[in-house]
């Protein structure tokens, strides 16, 4: 894995901005991709159980608000940047507000995607996208496609049998796969590191392919590298090998959704950082 969204925890509802770093280089300056790589919310399970139990109506209203106190900073300081001092907690929906970094949002089932695509993309027009998306959350490609809000699913790739994760035929689902059945054409793959270590990312792909997501155009391996880099407004930079980007490269020995497939050299912008022969040392 050459570059990493770095975020907060999901503690909390708004747990502030992380960054886009790239991984194998030694200084700041070279790691750092864009230092505002997101501004994270998490919905669900996690944040509720903050303080004395906010619960999800208390939740909703939280980030509603928090949102319209940060664009109303923006809006301020854009107009006159000595209308309001610098405010590090808001600071970042001004690049939010000219669309400069997204909203990564942690969220899982429908009702919590629903409220996702709704509120932030619909309500406040903010770029935004599902950041796990798991336990049926596929219910609202359609919406989601139709506005244009990602997926970035995982770590929890399938819905078992059973219980809100469940399918009522028995089928263990493919949450990729049935966010792409029902036509979301923007999927990427997600660890949720460090829950599932970051260098099993390609794994995500292959159990994703293996109950179901569409692979015959190379959907999973353009869900581990242009589509994450499309979502978060990197694209321009990495995510694919064209002339003038930063010539990220990862050589492997067989198909990149294969876990059975090995690494053999890693090169982030054309310097080698691994070689499998070396030990996992440069040249």
């Amino acid at each position: 894995v050459t570059t990493v969204l770095y975020i907060p925890g999901s503690g909390t509802n708004i747990g502030g901005q992380g960054m886009l770093i790239k991984t194998g280089l030694d200084t700041f300056e070279e790691l750092t991709l864009r230092e505002r790589g997101s501004l994270k919310i998490a919905q669900g399970d996690n944040p509720t159980r903050w303080g004395y139990g906010m619960g999800r109506s208390m939740m909703n209203y939280h980030i509603r608000s928090t949102v319209r106190r940060g664009l109303a900073y923006a809006e301020q300081r854009e107009r006159d940047p000595n209308a309001r001092p610098f405010d590090p907690q808001f600071d970042v929906f001004r690049s939010l507000a000219a669309h400069e970094t997204q909203i990564s949002t942690h969220t899982q089932m429908y009702q919590l995607v629903l409220n996702t695509i709704t509120m932030l993309k619909g309500e406040f027009g903010l770029d935004v996208y599902i950041d796990h998306g798991e336990w049926r959350g596929f219910l609202a490609a359609e919406l989601a496609q139709r506005v244009g809000v990602a997926a970035i699913v995982g770590p929890r790739e399938v819905d078992w049998p059973g219980g809100r994760n469940g399918d009522p035929d028995g089928r263990v689902l493919s949450c990729a796969g049935e966010y792409q059945r029902r036509g979301l054409e923007r999927i990427g793959f997600n660890t949720d590191a460090p829950v599932v270590p970051a260098e099993e990312l390609p794994v995500q792909a292959a159990a994703s392919a293996r109950h179901g997501f569409d692979t015959s155009a190379m959907q999973a391996v353009r869900g581990l590298t242009i589509i994450p880099a499309l979502v978060a407004g990197v694209d321009d930079r990495v995510g694919s090998l064209e002339p003038g980007k930063h010539a990220d490269l990862v050589v492997l020995s067989g198909d990149p959704v294969d876990p059975r497939s090995a690494i053999e050299r890693v090169f982030i912008q054309g310097r080698a950082v691994y070689t499998r022969e070396n030990g996992g040392r440069p040249w």
